[in-house]
């Protein structure tokens, strides 16, 4: 017996003790995975010895694994605490740009806006394009801007969810009527003489009045009455016109009374707009010829052009919203639908009565759209932004839209641009998007964490700060994202636990502790030996 298996027995004990000891003091490091220190026998032989005659010498620490067992996922409640559940280290580029591995996820925001870890290693992960929503190959190191806004973004696009009355009717017809009948009151100059007679001939126009009436299209048509006196006491020649030779009636006044005696109502025949004829009765029975005074006053009766009985106001069934310019000036737009037809909409953008409409909606029998999804709109920016700003054009989406037999309602109205905003909140996703969110209500994906994984992970070698660099033995780094093939789940708002089992850590350690007694039993036994062979005589 030698001293050599006991001081071995020693050695790895303590190797033991120091590794156990390294996990107790970790038991509380977030995402850190226990070791365990792995023994192997020492033999001693010469070459040509028989298999039965060898014998050991010893024992040696053959290696420490390290243990990547699934720790406990503990809640946190913090934005950027992210858990992996399953496969895969975070990938995190050190101050030194080499680049490391890790599991624990307590990320922070710097003061430049990148995504750190603790040991201020920056997180890598795939940055996501804004406008596409399509995200790079290659892992880059995960910045935000925190000093300055992120741009404006101008609309191009409406969608509108959005229910029509059927019950609404469609606009209907008032055909035009014609006039039937003028009314002439007044009175007529009773001492006025001869019209032909007077020297100079007194004019035409001297006594007349005159009105519009309605043809049976209902345009508007001028009339002109016209009275000259004649010879007869008391009587009048009526004209309407002023070249006319023929009269188209007379009426005389009772001398006593100055009231029409006679030709109270005169027939008219007037020329509508397209040529036709059409007759109106001029009632003269309200006149008299009193005085020296002329004053004569008429008015149509009945008639009215043709119009168009609407339902309801076209701001019945209206909305709006804000769009955005290049330059993030919020402008008003509005929407308003008039009902124009059977199944048909027509779809405005002013209260204005000469405004025309920007599209027609139609229906089919089931209150489904089926023609006039997409609209365009022209925007102007003034007078809400001064800069003098061209107009823009922003697609309208209404294929949502539908028209059943219930109240008019707007479910969802959105548009896609925004104003520039500041950078307030980061909240990472369990699929690990990492969710930007700004000042001015956007909320929008910016990147996705990148994990790592490797053919060997027992081959990493630690470096500390809860860190570990690929190795020969590791191979090199397979890059995914979370959920994606064997990589495991992201849990946010929770870290992952160190995997070290306390109480099989004592018990280990009590164990080791008996180890390295009975190998120093060893030695001091060989130690008596010694002594009784040097102490024979």
């Amino acid at each position: 017996m030698g001293f050599q298996q006991g001081l071995s027995g020693l050695n790895v004990s303590s190797k033991n003790l120091d590794v156990i000891g390294h996990n107790i003091a970790n038991a509380n490091t977030t995402g850190f995975k226990a070791s365990r220190a792995e023994f192997a026998d020492l033999m001693a032989s010469s070459m040509g010895a028989a298999g039965g005659s060898s014998y050991g010498i010893g024992v040696e620490v053959a290696a420490v694994a390290q243990q990547f067992s699934q720790g406990n996922v503990t809640v946190t409640g913090n934005n950027l605490d992210v858990a992996i559940n399953g496969n895969g280290f975070f990938k995190v580029k050190q101050p030194d740009e080499s680049f490391a591995y890790t599991r624990a996820g307590n990320f922070k925001l710097d003061k430049a806006g990148d995504l750190v870890t603790t040991g201020g290693a920056q997180v890598m992960g795939f940055k996501v394009d804004s406008t596409t929503g399509l995200s790079t190959s290659e892992a880059q190191a995960l910045s935000f801007p925190t000093g300055a806004p992120i741009q404006a973004k101008a609309t191009s696009s409406i969608t509108a969810v959005l229910n029509l009355d059927a019950r609404v009717k469609a606009p209907t017809p008032v055909p035009a009527v014609a006039t039937s009948s003028i009314k002439a009151s007044g009175n007529l100059n009773a001492t006025a003489t001869d019209a032909a007679a007077a020297v100079p001939p007194t004019p035409r126009n001297t006594y007349s009045t005159s009105v519009t009436v309605f043809d049976p299209q209902g345009t508007v048509i001028p009339v002109n009455l016209y009275f000259e006196k004649t010879s007869n006491p008391g009587e009048w020649n009526v004209f309407d016109s002023l070249t006319s030779t023929t009269s188209v009636g007379t009426v005389t006044f009772d001398s006593t009374t100055g009231n029409i005696a006679t030709g109270g109502n005169i027939p008219l025949t007037l020329t509508a707009a397209n040529a036709l004829t059409f007759p109106v009765t001029a009632d003269l029975s309200a006149m008299t010829q009193l005085g020296n005074t002329f004053s004569v006053t008429s008015s149509r009766v009945g008639g009215s052009a043709e119009t168009i009985e609407l339902a309801a106001p076209r701001s019945t069934y209206g909305t709006s919203l804000n769009v955005f310019d290049s330059q993030g000036v919020a402008t008003p737009v509005n929407l308003y639908f008039s009902k124009t037809n059977t199944n048909q909409w027509a779809v405005y953008d002013s209260l204005s009565p000469t405004a025309t409409s920007v599209g027609t909606l139609e229906f089919d029998n089931a209150g489904v759209l089926i023609s006039g999804q997409d609209i365009n709109l022209r925007v102007h920016p003034d007078p809400a932004n001064p800069n003098a700003l061209p107009p823009f054009d922003v697609k309208l989406d209404l294929s949502a839209a539908t028209q059943f037999g219930s109240k008019f309602a707007v479910a969802d109205l959105k548009q896609d641009g925004y104003a520039s905003g500041d950078l307030t909140s980061i909240n990472i996703s369990n699929d690990g998007m990492v969710m930007a969110s700004y000042s001015n209500g956007v909320t929008r994906a910016e990147a996705q964490v990148a994990l790592a994984n490797f053919r060997n992970p027992q081959g990493l070698l630690a470096v500390g700060g809860n860190n570990w660099v690929e190795s020969f033995d590791s191979g090199p780094a397979v890059m995914g994202t979370p959920g994606d093939g064997n990589f495991g789940a992201l849990r946010s708002g929770a870290l992952e636990d160190s995997n070290v089992d306390l109480t099989a850590e004592l018990v280990n350690m009590m164990t080791a502790q008996r180890a390295y007694q009975a190998n120093a039993q060893t030695i001091k036994t060989q130690d008596q030996v010694m002594s009784t062979l040097v102490n024979l005589r």
